[in-house]
């Protein structure tokens, strides 16, 4: 059960829109919005965890938008999406941004935050950028702090440019824990390592 709900706010040139969840989701489309035709975005929380019956992320956005009339604004598309109310335990390792796109003309990229304050589309330690892309690829980035078991929030920003039109984009973003290193598999690491530099020394 979520402690907070989700939140979108779309940004291009002087409009601005923020748009509530219900519960753990949310959703937008617009046909016009300062130009840009956003067929659907969806966006998805778990908070307080980093993980649920519907992923392994914190948060996680869909979208589907494209240029109207086939062309496309002048202003870039921010899309937004960010919860608050997490409280699960990050350690150093902090969180991965993964980015994937699927898109004709423009370019897109993903940038992700962790906010020790816990606001809503808190921007307090960076956890990276991923992209710019101009096709279909994917990406990830980690980084950010430790987090938790204090309440902080997640924010994910999606940028759409493309002025000259026209341009579709299909991307999916996430936020998620970095995966702890494996103990055993550290272990084994270090014994090989240590098997080499016998080796190294005999023949040496």
């Amino acid at each position: 059960m979520a402690l907070a709900t989700p939140e979108l706010k779309l940004v291009s040139g002087t409009s601005t829109l923020v748009i509530s969840g219900t519960g753990s989701t949310v959703t937008y489309s617009n046909t016009d919005f300062d130009g840009w035709d956003i067929l659907i975005v969806f966006g998805s929380s778990n908070s307080p965890n980093l993980s649920g019956a519907n992923g392994s992320f914190g948060i996680d956005d869909v979208v589907l938008a494209a240029c109207s009339d086939g062309t496309c604004s002048a202003n870039p598309l921010d899309l937004f999406l960010s919860d608050t109310g997490f409280t699960q335990d990050v350690g150093a390792g902090g969180f991965t941004s993964v980015y994937s796109t699927t898109q004709v003309g423009g370019t897109t990229s993903q940038l992700a935050w962790d906010s020790s304050a816990n606001t809503i589309f808190g921007m307090g330690t960076p956890v990276g950028t991923v992209g710019p892309f101009t096709g279909s690829d994917l990406g990830s980035v980690s980084g950010g702090g430790s987090a938790g078991p204090s309440p902080y929030s997640l924010t994910l920003e999606d940028i759409f440019s493309d002025s000259e039109g026209p341009a579709s984009f299909s991307t999916n973003g996430y936020m998620a824990r970095t995966p702890e290193p494996n103990p055993m598999m550290l272990c084994g690491i270090g014994l090989a390592l240590c098997w080499a530099a016998l080796k190294w020394r005999r023949v040496s």
